[in-house]
Formats: structure tokens, sequence, C-alpha cells
């Protein structure tokens, strides 16, 4: 399952969108799609996914709402994928920050594939996997976790546990539960979905990186900070293997500031300077990131030599 992170979206950068990969229809007996559509189709889709992979928003609305236009000529087999081409349109509004009209295509979505098939599949649990992200983002702390909750049901049902993707909606309802700080609760999804990633994807990658550090946090809020620290600490080292958002830095190094304070001030204060520094190095200067970790420094300020 192809997933773009939304820390562009997101102001912590950890919870995730959930993005459908691309497949052209396959023509059946009963519903025959014209080989040329099919290919308009599969190609107006592959382009929206690089130009939102590119961030620009105006060509990736452009490309997707004329595969959704195709869809819907095609009728048949191309209608099977209606929800998904919505909600691909939903994750174009969530970049702009217009979360209303997302919720608005994640629901009609999830309305569509309900009506068209007898149960829910993976890629129609991405629109519950997305309502969830949206209501997380807003505070609405109880239906974002029914939200990851039936995302992770129909995933579980149809993939197994062992699926990243399955990793990537418990690392999700993880961090509402941290909202919640429910922390113990936190902690066993969040362990659960760390042994899933370093058994399934055989590589580092953003989600490996998030669910690392949601564990810290839970190990935080427990009063685990050795524990928290050695999770943050591998956390940054995922990061620094590969290309990686600014946000994630900037978090993963404030992170291990908290976790390192009172121990060690002066490592403290040094992985918060980091964060700063970070933060004001990227291009989007991420100032209400910059705030807060200036109100910790002056809240914990050096010890007198």
């Amino acid at each position: 399952m192809l997933h773009f992170y939304a820390e562009d979206a997101a102001d912590d950068a950890s919870p995730t969108l959930f993005f459908s990969p691309v497949s052209a229809p396959v023509a059946g007996p009963e519903s025959p799609v014209d080989e040329r559509d099919a290919d308009d189709l599969a190609a107006e889709e592959r382009r929206g996914q690089v130009a939102l992979g590119n961030r620009d928003l105006v060509a990736a609305e452009q490309h997707f709402r004329r595969a959704l236009q195709l869809r819907q000529r095609c009728g048949g087999v191309a209608r099977l994928g209606l929800p998904q081409a919505f909600g691909r349109l939903g994750v174009v509004a969530v970049y702009r920050g217009d979360l209303d009209h997302a919720k608005a295509l994640f629901e009609l979505g999830l309305e569509l594939a309900r009506a068209l098939r007898p149960s829910l599949g993976v890629e129609d649990a991405t629109l519950l996997h997305n309502l969830g992200f949206i209501a997380r983002r807003r505070g609405q702390l109880q239906e974002a976790e029914s939200c990851f909750v039936g995302a992770l049901a129909i995933k579980v049902r149809v993939l197994g546990w062992a699926h990243a993707s399955v990793a990537t909606t418990l690392t999700s309802h993880g961090s509402v539960l941290l909202r919640q700080r429910r922390a113990a609760e936190a902690l066993a999804h969040l362990e659960r979905a760390l042994l899933i990633f370093e058994r399934c994807s055989g590589e580092a990658g953003p989600g490996l990186a998030l669910v690392l550090m949601a564990r810290g946090e839970a190990h935080l809020l427990l009063g685990q900070r050795d524990a928290a620290e050695r999770s943050f600490v591998d956390a940054l080292a995922v990061v620094a293997s590969m290309p990686a958002p600014a946000a994630l830095l900037v978090r993963g190094h404030f992170l291990l500031a908290r976790a390192r304070w009172p121990r060690d001030p002066a490592a403290a204060r040094a992985s918060a300077l980091e964060a700063r520094r970070r933060a004001l190095d990227d291009r989007r200067g991420h100032p209400a990131r910059v705030r807060v970790i200036d109100e910790w420094l002056a809240a914990h300020p050096a010890p007198a030599s």
C-alpha cells in the first residue's frame, strides 16, 4: 500500500495519510472497458500520484479529476475504483488544509464502497484511516479511535497481522491513545506495530521512525526515561539513514531533549538546540515548533558551572 506522510499537513508529523495505489480497470465479460480508456485512466492516476508526491497540488487535482471522470464514463468494472478516486482528491484537499472538503470526499468514497461491494476491502480501509487522521487533527479523539479501530479490523481480516499497512494503522491508533494519556494501552499497540515493521518491511522507513518516536513518548508518559531515550535515539538513527522531512528530525531531537532532562541537563539542552537549528534551517521555518522549543529552553536553563 503506497502512502504519503502528511508532514506538510500535520503540525506534529506523527499521523499518516494513506494514498491508494493506482491500477487500471480489468475488463471482464460482464462490463467491458475500452482498452484506450483503461490506459488513459491508469496514466492520469499515475501522473496525479507523481504530482502529489512533488506537492504540485494543482496538477495532482487536475489529473485525479480527469481519472474520476473516466471512471464515471467507463462504468462497469472501472466504477469499482470510484471510492479511491474520491479518496485521492480528499488527500489533495488535506494537503491544501481544507479538512471539511477532505472529510466530505473520504465519507463519499466510503459510502460508495459500501454500496458497490458486499464487504469493505483494504483500499476502503484507507478511507476510514484518513477520516481518523482528520478527526485526530481536530482533537476529536474518540471519533479518531473509532475510525482507526475500524480500519484495523478490515486490514487484519484481509491481510492478517503481518503487513506494514497494519502496523501503520496501529501506530496511528497508538498516537490517539497517547493524546488521551492512555500510555500503557498505547505502548502495547506500538510494540506490536514495531514488531510488524521489523519483520515485514526489512528496511528503515518513515513508518519505523514514527513508531519508535511514539513508543518513546509512551515510555515518557510512564516515567521510563531511559527506555524513552533509547527509543528516540533509535528513531533518529532510522531518520538519518534516509531522506526525511525536517519535521521528523525536529520532533525526534526535541523528544530526546525531554527524555534526557533532568538526568543529563547539558545533553538535553544540546538536543533541544539541535531541534531548533534544524527547524530554522528548513525552508518552512516551523515557527510553532521553534516557539515551543524556546519555551522549553527558557524553563530548563543550563546548570551553573
